[in-house]
């Protein structure tokens, strides 16, 4: 993973884990309706870039630790990188 480090800062190097409970593709394509940019956008859109955002923030984990095999499956299926249920 990259990470930011200050050379300067005294920083024990530590992983880190993100924990995955909302699933925010699904959010993202049922609620595309809820404001006008959105219903310009579409669904298929806000789902789209769900899914890019994860992918980028679970880049930068050591480890993503997920609720159930089906969802970890998805995430590595969409592109999301060192995933384990926890």
């Amino acid at each position: 993973p990259v990470r930011h480090r200050d050379p300067e800062l005294e920083v024990p190097e530590r992983p880190l884990v993100l924990s995955y409970h909302i699933h925010l593709p699904v959010y993202a394509w049922n609620y595309a309706n809820s404001s006008d940019w959105m219903r310009t956008m579409g669904p298929d859109f806000c789902e789209w870039r769900s899914w890019k955002v994860l992918r980028m923030l679970h880049s930068m984990a050591d480890l993503a630790l997920v609720t159930t095999p089906q969802i970890a499956a998805e995430l590595t299926a969409k592109g999301v990188e060192r995933v384990a249920t926890g």
